[in-house]
Order: C-alpha cells, then structure tokens, then sequence
C-alpha cells in the first residue's frame, strides 16, 4: 500500500563453518590451492508493515541460508 513502512528485523545467530581443503606445491615456484567451505545458517526474520491508516501488519519467518563457498588459487614465489 502508498505509504506504507516496513521494517525488518533478524534474530542472532550463531553457525559453524566446516572446511576442507589442500594446498600444492607444483615446484620451487608454483603452488595450487583449493577449498571447499559450508556454512549452515538459520535466523529468523519478523517483518512490521505500518499502513497510513494506523494498521499494523507483523509476519515473522524462519530462514534457512546454507552456502558453499569455494576457493581457488594459483600462486608464484619469487
């Protein structure tokens, strides 16, 4: 609705991160390296929308974000 504000709020969380990864060295100079990292993430979000005609609308939700990063490089020593 016109006017309307929203506005959102996330509870603390605290998650692990598990990684694994390998480091290589190809000779005196080069190296390779690689890693694969989880993060299970869960917090939940409460949203309050005040319309201009005064009404309050508050949903809350649980949110599940479970990324996988991974890493790769290649490096040279000099």
């Amino acid at each position: 609705m016109p006017g309307s504000v929203t506005t959102a709020k996330l509870s603390n969380s605290w998650a692990p991160v598990f990684n694994a990864g390998i480091n290589y060295n190809m000779d005196k100079h080069w190296s390779l390296a690689l890693s694969l990292s989880y993060i299970p993430v869960s917090t939940t979000a409460t949203l309050t929308t005040v319309n201009p005609d005064g009404g309050t609308t508050v949903s809350e939700t649980k949110m599940r974000i479970n990324p996988t990063v991974t890493f790769l490089s290649l490096g040279y020593k000099f």
